[in-house]
């Protein structure tokens, strides 16, 4: 009786005192979504838009190519810090040849085997995704150097059967011990990631006309919309000359509402002089907010050959340096045929 009640009161102090044997304070994990990789890794922007599955264990495995139609926009940012992390070995991620070896560990050892890793971070890739990633996909990476080790608890006297269950990885002291040596890297590469939703949603606007025209013919072209947007519509011609359908010269600047269909001005399509057959675009421009769409529209007025060219080319460039969450895009190419 005297030897169960002190049983029970040193599984209980597992779960609500201190760690035993802790000797430092319990240190700091990555947040929810964000997560160490078991191997450091180069190439850090080729991580990002990559999507992030369980696998049948649980254990995190990162896919070995971007999923067909995922599109990436990385950013820069500069992140300095330092941070020792101690993480359950289910919350790490892998790839395809590192799950075998993580999947035999975690067989081995159970609910013991832990990483602990201490990093300095000099950079943060972040990207914007568009179109199908995953459901879970990298959207930042963490890039620095530092080393990292793979632990599992030993325990000593009746310290593991009184836990009963897992053992938190955050319990310090001396028992944990490495597996295998230290692994350390010196060069800046990626150590971890941040995942979120990488779906984008339904496209956000759809031009609707026929892909092969015989010229002469006039037709008008729809736009349909399917979120609230501020519009700016370009077409580029055979030659490469750009020019602006929307907005127009002497009139006011257009908000399309989500499900809208907007006929544009009936156009008549024909070949340029000598040519039976020329492929041309419509290009179409949905802005989020008033206040970026002022920004990036053409001036007022009338713009010269030369002044639509080089707004249309500037417009491609200063729009790489702004969020994919604020603006979206998509252009139709048509073939014009001169009847045989």
């Amino acid at each position: 009786m005297q030897r169960a009640q002190i049983f029970i009161a040193f599984a209980s102090c597992l779960v609500s005192c201190k760690p035993y044997n802790t000797t430092s304070p319990e240190p700091p994990g990555l947040g929810p979504d964000e997560h160490l990789l078991l191997h450091p890794r180069g190439e850090p922007s080729a991580l990002l838009g990559l999507a992030v599955t369980p696998g049948d264990d649980g254990q995190l495995v990162i896919a070995n190519a971007r999923a067909p139609g995922c599109k990436v926009r990385i950013w820069d940012v500069p992140a300095q810090w330092n941070q020792h992390i101690v993480e359950d070995s289910g919350h790490v991620a892998v790839f395809g040849v590192g799950y075998e070896k993580i999947a035999a560990l975690r067989a081995q050892y159970g609910n013991r085997l832990r990483i602990e890793a201490t990093v300095s971070n000099t950079t943060e890739l972040r990207a914007d995704l568009k179109g199908p990633c995953g459901d879970r996909a990298i959207t930042s990476v963490f890039v620095g150097s530092g080393e990292r080790s793979l632990q599992h608890f030993t325990g000593s006297g009746g310290e593991l059967h009184a836990a009963g269950g897992p053992i938190s990885a955050s319990v310090g002291g001396s028992n944990w011990e490495n597996i295998e040596a230290t692994l350390e890297w010196s060069a800046p590469q990626a150590w971890g990631f941040r995942t979120s939703n990488g779906n984008s949603p339904v496209d956000y606007i759809r031009i609707t006309m026929p892909e092969t025209i015989a010229a002469g013919t006039q037709l008008t072209p729809t736009i349909e919309t399917h979120a609230p947007l501020w519009l700016i519509i370009l077409y580029q011609d055979a030659n490469g000359d750009y020019g602006v359908i929307l907005p127009a010269a002497g009139t006011q600047p257009f908000r399309a509402g989500a499900g809208d269909k907007i006929d544009l001005k009936k156009i008549e399509f024909n070949n340029l002089p000598g040519r039976t057959e020329d492929n041309e675009r419509i290009l179409v421009y949905g802005f989020h907010e008033k206040l970026d769409f002022h920004d990036y529209r053409p001036r007022d007025g009338r713009l010269t050959q030369q002044e639509a060219n080089d707004y249309a080319r500037t417009l491609e460039l200063r729009l790489q340096n702004l969020p994919l969450v604020r603006w979206t895009t998509t252009e139709f190419g048509y073939t014009i045929k001169a009847e045989q």
